[in-house]
């Protein structure tokens, strides 16, 4: 399994950003990682939050990128020659899982970033008040990130309830 590896100071700023005190709508970030290719670990080298205008939408229960925010987002990847962890949040109190519109953006977001990134790994991860879920994408099929190791901190493991694929019973 790959671990994600933040500074504590990072972390703190991510999750506060991702899940402030007064939660309405979701929030995102990304974090531009180095893989020393070993499978094992992504390191955080840098980190982006977005704010509202960076948004084309943005509610409780979905946000779409601005498109001009996306190109800058594979540029700094390129520029900086790293692999993306993407993360959102989710409001409410239930317990971080996927959303089946998160995975309608799986479809055609994840295979557009690997190519893009030349097949480096794209990790997307969600986080909610109790937790977070989240995969990695090495080749077509994700797998499960294995935990956020927070240096100067705590160790930080998925809730696992987010499935492979689409939830059943869920169609397009």
């Amino acid at each position: 399994m790959t671990d994600l590896v933040i500074r504590k100071a990072d972390w703190i700023s991510l999750r506060t950003h991702l899940v402030p005190r007064k939660h309405v709508v979701e929030q995102a970030a990304f974090l531009f990682v180095e893989d020393p290719g070993n499978g094992l670990q992504l390191v955080c080298r840098e980190m982006w939050l977005l704010m509202r205008n960076d948004f084309a939408y943005q509610s409780a229960c979905h946000i779409e990128l601005s498109d001009s925010v996306r190109a800058r987002i594979i540029k700094n990847a390129h520029d900086t020659r790293t692999a993306i962890v993407e993360l959102h949040s989710h409001t409410g109190r239930w317990p971080a899982q996927f959303s089946y519109s998160d995975y309608l953006g799986f479809t055609d977001w994840v295979p557009h970033m690997r190519w893009r990134l030349k097949g480096k790994p794209y990790c997307a991860l969600v986080v909610t008040k109790s937790g977070f879920d989240g995969f990695i994408w090495r080749d077509a099929m994700p797998k499960r990130i294995g935990c956020i190791r927070v240096i100067g901190g705590k160790s930080l493991y998925p809730t696992g309830l987010s499935s492979f694929s689409q939830p059943e019973g869920q169609h397009a």
